[in-house]
């Protein structure tokens, strides 16, 4: 399997992807499908992000990816914002190559110093450790989320 860069013409291809990963991430109340795309674009945009998938017009496999700096390192940073296959889809093999060589080629196009990526865990949402560390990641940080209240 191929990953295959997704045109900006194509984004709202990813709708479905992004609406059955909301509801497996616990986070209906925290986003939607509009927001996801309408980022995706502005991120095009400003060429900091690109997009794969499977097949660019019913996608199974989808991989985001976002070129930043590192906040605390002088590194340059390929940053995972989202890795996701569908249930039907999921451990797949050739994807997960796929998803793994995608992410090392963007790294060495790009000179990235370090790859960021992250497992969600909100809400017992289902873990990917495995998967990183197959790739050959390393537990660095763990990150603490407080969420607040704003007044109506």
């Amino acid at each position: 399997m191929i990953l295959n860069p997704l045109p900006l013409t194509k984004v709202e291809n990813l709708k479905p992807l992004f609406e059955e990963a909301i509801e497996e991430l616990n986070l209906k109340e925290r986003t939607d499908t509009a927001f996801l795309l309408q980022r995706l674009k502005v991120g095009y945009a400003q060429r900091s992000i690109d997009a794969y998938v499977d097949d660019v017009t019913n996608p199974k496999h989808a991989l985001v990816l976002e070129k930043s700096h590192g906040g605390v390192t002088k590194e340059t940073l390929l940053e995972v914002r989202f890795i996701f296959s569908t249930a039907s889809e999921r451990g797949n093999e050739e994807a997960q190559q796929a998803f793994r060589e995608q992410i090392d080629q963007y790294a060495k196009i790009f000179s990235c110093d370090a790859i960021l990526a992250s497992s969600w865990v909100y809400k017992g949402s289902r873990r990917i450790d495995a998967f990183w560390v197959g790739c050959g990641f390393e537990k660095q940080e763990i990150v603490y989320v407080k969420r607040v209240e704003q007044p109506s």
